[in-house]
């Protein structure tokens, strides 16, 4: 089972490892969620959920950019 790993990204693009997995997305979420709502309106930083094989995985997902969507198309 891989796990959802949650990371907070700073302005500067660093990815720091909150220490944080869950085996549920739900779970995941809801954490995530939270740390969000944590963060002073001031602070950049970004919280992001990643399901990844291990912490190695998860990090080249954070930092590999991935290909924007068309404009309109809404998921």
């Amino acid at each position: 089972v891989m796990p959802y790993y949650i990371y907070r990204i700073k302005q500067d693009r660093s990815v720091d490892y909150t220490d944080i997995e869950f085996e549920q997305y739900k779970e995941a979420k809801t954490k995530a969620r939270e740390m969000r709502a944590e963060l002073s309106s001031d602070n950049p930083d970004t919280i992001k959920v990643v399901f990844a094989k291990n912490n190695d995985e998860a990090v080249d997902l954070l930092l590999t950019p991935g290909t924007p969507r068309p404009k309109g198309e809404d998921y």
